[in-house]
């Protein structure tokens, strides 16, 4: 490659790669490229009329199209390439955002070296971890060698150990496979606003994975038009013309459903499978709806149309009384109940007295005692009904309950009339035992994990979870991951600001989301030996959402 040197790259495709090119000064030509990938017959074409020797493509999950390659045209475009003695630059930037599909990088199908393989944590873990891999083989990988001594003979150290870090979490994999959840629950919840809100739009394909949306509209679409109304209604979108490498082949749009407020969204139905990291739910700021339609006089589409924008945040009022029911008993875990009780009283004086009514119930009269010896003292009975969440509590008792208990009836006979079940700790093993997690994934205390999952096979224990939630059943890890499950509940009944002010009373050292490992990185990973670097380690530990970057760190911790 050279300055006036032909690069062919797919169409459309990342406009990253179109700009970086452009400033390189060599002469990009456009394959056309669809859903199953690049058209093979245009891209033998190309390479036999100018003569390139670099074909740019991302073939899983393409950036804005989200499509992804099948396995025959993969290798039919290898075939090409290895014909014209070639090179393929795979772009695997998606690679663990997969949610109908794996990514299947093509690099593992080259022998000979054609393929030059890039891969980046960048969007995995966080925009401040500027790590990236670049696999070659052959002359290709002295090439690269050789140019990076010229260019940049440091990597920084401090953002390699970060990285590595991250990677080496035993709830990494846990991580990447809620990632999969979530992304699959906001990609189906776009899809269906979409329909609903703009039937006028097309979509080719839904993606097997990624983090867009690519929609066509009609022809007499005005897109910078567009886009500028929907910026000054609050809703970002992209106009596809930046995606084409040459002229664009209609009036396409790109949506995003990776935003960090997936609280922003209406809630889904009961039905749908719910993310367990960031549930999508109904905030105290509705999202407004959306329509695109033809303006008065000339028909042409002008703009997306806001209905009812000026909705502001709902009155405590309007909102319901939710009734939250824990059951106790001898041998319950007293953080457990303590807990999540302090974050809904928390909630409910936020919102004068209008948000939670928490009741402790037994099945026998007189106190409990804690399984540390702690006695409770209970509300009342156990009721018939008229139970908005069911919140049971672990502990020893809970793991060692008779599947007759008088608790484990009641749960089976109310739980399924309830809006919400949610379990803490080793309270799941009661609700395993009802016969109301069957099919579900579920998790519990990592210490009773595999006896959970032994003694309720239909289970789907995740071990490393602090908590999960499908549809109406809520589980969490064990003790104080009842306050972040229940900082979740309050999330998701009265938006992010109301939680967050709660975790900030109850002096919560980090709101964690629900896919974050129960094995906690300061206690279960050893800190490095070097002063310095154990700072910045935990600097990175203590706010992962901080200006991470490798000169803030340094000066930080005292580095240069």
């Amino acid at each position: 490659m050279g300055s006036g040197r032909p690069l062919l790259i797919e169409s459309p495709t990342y406009c990253g790669a179109i700009l970086a090119a452009t400033q390189a000064g060599v002469r990009v030509v456009p394959v056309p490229s669809g859903p199953s990938g690049p058209d093979t017959e245009d891209l033998a074409r190309a390479f036999a009329e100018t003569g390139a020797r670099v074909f740019y493509a991302q073939p899983a999950y393409a950036n804005p199209t989200g499509a992804q390659w099948s396995l025959e045209r993969a290798e039919q475009v290898l075939e090409i390439v290895r014909s014209h003695g070639a090179f393929l630059v795979e772009d695997d930037w998606a690679h663990d955002f997969g949610i109908d599909s794996t990514a299947q990088p093509l690099a593992a199908h080259d022998d000979a070296g054609h393929v030059v393989y890039l891969r980046s944590l960048t969007k995995t873990v966080s925009p401040s971890i500027r790590i990236a891999a670049v696999v070659a083989r052959g002359p290709a990988l002295h090439r690269i060698l050789a140019d990076r001594a010229v260019e940049s003979m440091y990597v920084s150290g401090l953002l390699q150990a970060a990285a590595l870090d991250v990677v080496m979490q035993p709830g990494w994999t846990s991580h990447l496979r809620n990632l999969r959840q979530q992304l699959r629950a906001r990609r189906d919840l776009l899809v269906e606003s979409l329909a609903e809100h703009v039937p006028c739009a097309h979509l080719d394909h839904v993606p097997p994975g990624g983090l867009n949306l690519w929609a066509r509209l009609p022809d007499c679409t005005d897109l910078d038009q567009l886009a500028r109304d929907c910026e000054s209604a609050g809703v970002t979108i992209a106009a596809g013309t930046e995606w084409f490498p040459a002229e664009p082949s209609g009036p396409f749009i790109r949506l995003n459903y990776s935003g960090p407020n997936p609280s922003a969204s209406p809630t889904l139905p009961a039905s749908s499978p719910q993310p367990s990291a960031a549930p999508v739910a109904r905030s105290s700021t509705p999202r407004p709806s959306v329509s695109i339609t033809p303006s008065a006089g000339d028909g042409r589409i002008r703009g997306m149309p806001v209905i009812d924008a000026k909705i502001g945040t709902r009155d405590g009022r309007d909102m319901p009384v939710h009734h939250v029911v824990v059951p106790v008993f001898d041998g319950v875990q007293p953080l457990d109940v303590v807990g999540p009780h302090e974050v809904f009283m928390g909630a409910t004086e936020l919102l004068d007295d209008e948000g939670y009514r928490v009741s402790l119930v037994s099945a026998g009269a007189g106190p409990v005692r804690a399984d540390s010896g702690m006695r409770l003292l209970p509300d009342g009975p156990l009721p018939d009904g008229g139970i908005d969440t069911v919140l049971v509590p672990g502990g020893y008792g809970a793991r060692h309950t008779a599947p007759d208990d008088a608790v484990v009836a009641w749960l089976r006979a109310v739980a399924p009339a309830a809006q919400r079940t949610v379990s803490v700790c080793t309270g799941a093993f009661l609700l395993a035992a009802a016969g109301l997690l069957d099919g579900l994934p579920v998790t519990t205390h990592w210490r009773y994990a595999r006896a959970l999952a032994g003694a309720h096979p239909a289970v789907d224990v995740h071990a490393d979870a602090i908590w999960l939630r499908s549809g109406r059943v809520w589980t969490s890890a064990g003790v104080t991951a009842g306050i972040d499950l229940a900082l979740a509940i309050v999330e998701a009944d009265h938006g992010p600001e109301i939680a967050q002010r709660i975790a900030r009373e109850l002096v919560v050292f980090l709101r964690r989301p629900g896919g974050q490992s129960q094995f906690a990185g300061p206690v279960w990973t050893a800190p490095a030996r070097q002063p310095t670097i154990r700072a910045a380690q935990d600097l990175i530990h203590a706010d992962p959402t901080a200006d991470l970057r490798v000169p803030v760190l340094a000066a930080r911790v005292g580095m240069s």
